[in-house]
């Protein structure tokens, strides 16, 4: 039985200007209702398959990991690829297309006896009709959390970056600081592996970032873009960017000098997205003490960026996502409180700024306990979220660009 319940709506047009282009945003509400008990909703794109929707499928006693791609204006019945999935509403598992015959999925296990948690991954190479037993990506053994996972190809195999808390574990027990008084946390980790999953290299590529933010990576110009929250030892947590050319990472700089102090981490990471020249970057700021969404845009496929767009300050909370079109339109979407209930809002951004945010949803009486994804496929826009309205429970629109 097809557990993906199709609802066919339609709702008004809202219109958005940018100094540029006209977009109207047209939403169909092909919306989809997944099973009750369905979670941490993301998307990716395969060239053969098309768009791919993955989710966590929760009960009392396992959690699986389970994913469907979108044909002929709905959505296939689902692929279950692993049980024993660790589901958390903040770290969201993928399914992605590495090449035309290799995918990747990767989801957080639990750790026995612990509070720690690792990265589990597993292969197809058959477009995702049969999947390899998994591995583990981190090896080590520290009761501490791995994850925040980014893939990306490399050469005919793949990358995988990871959020890695093991410097915490210092002599059998957590320590914050070290002898000298400097502060212990999470570092940013990579590792390579050949198309059969072995493994190829690893490295530290920044040795402290905020615990438990997103990271995200994207591909520019055979270039590829890795965006993540930062972390120094006076606490400030800014967005850093640094790119992959010839299997070699640049240093990091900061996108913007938010200098944002906060003792603990925020959960809130950065999102990246690229069309042929421009790379735009959104990510959620909280040094005023209000909470701002913000973007920068490149046009020189990364090279540099432009000036600091204010997305909204209006009773934000952040999670946000970004996309960019077929004709260089840029989307940012991102949670928001609005007379007391949760918003997902969308709006296309622009140096002049001018337009006006759109409301994909509101929920009532509800906190941002939920990343919902954005992806542009075939001249729309899906959006996929976890709704806590009256259960939990994973939700689609789509919405027409002309």
């Amino acid at each position: 039985m097809n557990i993906l319940v199709l609802l066919f709506l339609t709702i008004s047009l809202l219109t958005a200007c940018d100094k540029n282009q006209h977009i109207d945003f047209s939403i169909i509400n092909n919306g989809s209702e997944l099973e009750e008990w369905t979670a941490q909703p993301n998307f990716s794109i395969s060239d053969d398959k098309g768009l791919i929707l993955s989710w966590v499928q929760t009960s009392s006693d396992n959690n699986s990991l389970h994913f469907s791609h979108f044909n002929n204006n709905s959505w296939t019945e689902p692929y279950k690829i692993a049980d024993g999935v660790m589901s958390s509403w903040a770290d969201l598992p993928s399914v992605k297309e590495i090449n035309n015959n290799l995918w990747i999925a990767h989801w957080p296990v639990y750790q026995a006896n612990s509070y720690g948690y690792d990265i589990a991954l597993s292969i197809s190479n058959d477009r995702g009709m049969s999947w390899k037993d998994p591995f583990k990506v981190n090896t080590d053994t520290t009761p501490a959390e791995h994850g925040f996972v980014s893939t990306f190809k490399v050469n005919q195999g793949f990358g995988v970056i990871w959020i890695d808390g093991r410097d915490y574990y210092k002599d059998g027990e957590f320590k914050y600081v070290n002898e000298q008084g400097d502060i212990l946390g999470s570092h940013l980790r990579f590792a390579t592996f050949n198309n059969n999953g072995h493994r190829l290299s690893e490295e530290v590529i920044d040795n402290l970032v905020c615990d438990c933010c997103e990271t995200d990576i994207i591909e520019s110009n055979d270039i590829n873009y890795l965006v993540y929250r930062n972390r120094s030892n006076l606490e400030i947590r800014d967005i850093q960017i640094k790119s992959f050319n010839n299997e070699i990472w640049s240093e990091p700089f900061t996108i913007n000098e938010d200098n944002w102090q906060i003792n603990a981490c925020p959960i809130n990471g950065p999102s990246i997205a690229s069309k042929d020249n421009v790379l735009a970057v959104s990510w959620y700021d909280g040094s005023d003490d209000i909470g701002r969404i913000l973007s920068k845009v490149s046009y020189d496929h990364g090279q540099s960026f432009q000036d600091l767009i204010i997305v909204d300050t209006n009773d934000v909370y952040g999670h946000t996502d970004i996309v960019i079109t077929e004709d260089k339109q840029i989307l940012v979407s991102w949670l928001g409180n609005e007379n007391n209930d949760l918003v997902l809002k969308i709006k296309q951004i622009s140096a002049k700024n001018d337009s006006d945010p759109f409301i994909v949803y509101r929920e009532t009486g509800l906190g941002p306990s939920d990343f919902p994804k954005i992806e542009y496929y075939d001249n729309k826009l899906f959006i996929a979220w976890t709704s806590y309205d009256k259960t939990m429970q994973v939700k689609t629109k789509i919405i027409h660009l002309e």
